[in-house]
């Protein structure tokens, strides 16, 4: 066994891939929350000294925070895929070498 793991004859990847997924999800999420609601504290404290008021900005730094979260689980989706394949595609090669 630690010699099939020492040779990488055996791949750790695809078995935590799950849990590599996950912990960028809660990682994107983060991220857009952040986004989302980084206009708040600007505006308030703008308005606070003696600036006036910009919903627009909060408002589109929302929308910003929704669009990063969707193309976020997007790309982390797609990227995990790919990583997946590559995998596969080992393992599918490894079968047909064996069966010669």
């Amino acid at each position: 066994m630690l010699k099939s793991f020492l040779n990488f004859d055996n791949f750790i990847t695809p078995r935590i891939i799950t849990i590599i997924y996950w912990m960028q999800i809660v990682a994107v999420f983060f991220i857009a929350f952040n986004v989302m609601f980084s206009g708040i504290g600007a505006e308030i404290g703008y308005a606070g000294h003696g600036g006036f008021y910009r919903p627009s900005f909060t408002f589109l730094s929302f929308l910003l925070g929704i669009f990063t979260f969707v193309a976020g689980i997007l790309t982390v989706r797609v990227m995990n895929e790919l990583v997946i394949v590559f995998f596969r595609i080992q393992e599918h090669l490894k079968a047909i070498r064996e069966q010669k």
